[in-house]
């Protein structure tokens, strides 16, 4: 099937070429914590090999290659006729773009040349503040003092770390974070970093101080049965959130990341099946554990059911169903043979149930709930906007070619199929865009009452 597709793209190719220059080749060799800054000599337009270059023209196609050691490269496949940008990559340099890269199918587009500038490069090290020893895998983030990302990396075995790419001159903020593990840190970030493009600003390290730790069980208030894979969060007195962890085969948890000293309140988060429950005014001491934060879940109320095409009983996937009783709301979406279940924070009560696709609805406004029992079959059936149609015939030089993936894309909307034995494509169905964004818009929308009254 992928070879049948490629051939496919090859009847659209041109040959895109150009060259990669940069202002020098010889762009931080130095080690790590060497002492050392490196600086860059002004070479207009050297060659930069091994820099990555990328077209890209959303529907009408993408393609790439690699520069070689003159910094020529040619992208000659994948690309339909019409309007792209080609990006170039390097380690050592600012990425560059060019825009409004005109291509024709069959054609040959030339002299798409890049001239890159040279990046700044930033290198440390991330050690424990307790033992002094270096801390492997910690999260590397460098940002602008507006707060916008520039770039991120991990620390290696030895706790060593470098950035040596699309760093501009000026002044960032260093952030270092670290995955949940035996030992937790707390986040900790260096301001003020100068840089300048071209040198390499060395000794950017960081001892990272001892993590407070939170641990407890999450079990079923009925049963006293473990449940995992639940989510556990701590949240800051203020609201912020401050660390989160998920519960393990025996229903144990263990929080151990960027919790200082203070007083938290800890939550197990839209628990499937559940109530939400909250711990209050849990006390922490960083580098010390809190113990037996523990959880016993009641179980919620539970509404199930199916939403099928009113035209031709067929499920419908994707459909958003909301459940609402007084402040108290649920939703869910429908898999792909049109069940849906809303099982988290329904109390007992009477529950006004609507289902949405596209602008089409219907509610129910008399759904008896129990808490800890299922309301089952309160199914739903819907009208399916319609959708244009399109359908052909996939052929090459040899014939026509089965089992090629067809898609169609536009501001109305997107669909596609795959060709079959006589090489034609069942029908794409192409949905109208509102309908699709209206969909995701009334997902958000339960977001956001769930998250108001949680």
């Amino acid at each position: 099937m992928i070879k049948k597709k490629i051939a496919v793209n090859l009847l659209l190719t041109i040959l895109l070429v150009g060259i990669i220059a940069g202002v020098s080749i010889n762009v931080f060799h130095s080690s790590l914590n060497s002492g050392t800054s490196q600086f860059v000599k002004a070479s207009p337009l050297v060659p930069v090999p091994g820099a990555s270059v990328s077209a890209e023209g959303g529907t009408v196609g993408s393609g790439s290659a690699v520069a070689n050691a003159q910094g020529q490269y040619s992208i000659t496949s994948f690309l339909d006729s019409g309007n792209y940008s080609v990006d170039a990559s390097a380690s050592g340099f600012i990425d560059q773009e060019v825009d409004n890269v005109v291509v024709v199918a069959g054609s040959q587009t030339s002299n798409v040349n890049i001239v890159m500038n040279v990046s700044a490069g930033i290198s440390g090290k991330v050690t424990d503040a307790v033992s002094g020893l270096p801390i492997a895998f910690a999260i590397i983030s460098v940002e602008n003092s507006d707060g916008s990302s520039t770039g991120g990396t991990y620390t290696d075995a030895n706790g060593n770390w470098q950035i040596i790419q699309n760093l501009q001159t000026g002044t960032y903020n260093v952030t270092v974070e670290t995955f949940s593990g035996t030992i937790g840190y707390l986040e900790v970030t260096k301001s003020g970093v100068s840089i300048t493009a071209g040198s390499m600003t060395i000794n950017v390290n960081i001892a990272l101080p001892r993590s407070g730790v939170i641990t407890g069980t999450v079990t079923d208030a009925s049963s006293s049965t473990p449940l995992s894979g639940m989510s556990v969060e701590a949240l800051f007195t203020n609201g912020t959130f401050a660390s989160f962890a998920s519960t393990n085969s025996t229903g144990q948890y263990t929080m151990n990341s960027n919790l200082p000293t203070g007083t938290y309140n800890v939550t197990v988060s839209s628990p499937m099946g559940y109530f939400t429950k909250t711990v209050a005014s849990v006390s922490v001491t960083a580098a010390q554990t809190t113990s037996n934060v523990n959880f016993a879940l009641a179980r919620s109320g539970v509404i199930s059911g199916k939403i099928t095409n009113s035209a031709n009983g067929q499920p419908i996937s994707g459909a958003i169903i909301g459940a609402t009783f007084g402040s108290v709301s649920g939703y869910a979406s429908t898999d792909v043979n049109g069940n849906y279940n809303i099982s988290t924070d329904l109390i007992t009560g009477t529950y006004s149930v609507t289902a949405f696709y596209g602008t089409n609805f219907v509610t129910n406004p008399t759904v008896s709930v129990v808490a800890g029992q299922t309301t089952a079959n309160v199914n739903f059936q819907l009208a399916v906007p319609a959708s244009g149609t399109i359908s052909g015939k996939v052929t090459t030089s040899g014939g026509p070619l089965s089992d090629a993936s067809v898609s169609a894309q536009g501001v109305g909307g997107s669909g596609s199929a795959t060709t079959d034995n006589n090489a034609t494509t069942s029908s794409i169905l192409v949905l109208e865009q509102e309908r699709i964004l209206s969909v995701y818009q009334t997902m958000d929308s339960f977001h956001k009452i769930k998250r108001e009254f949680r």
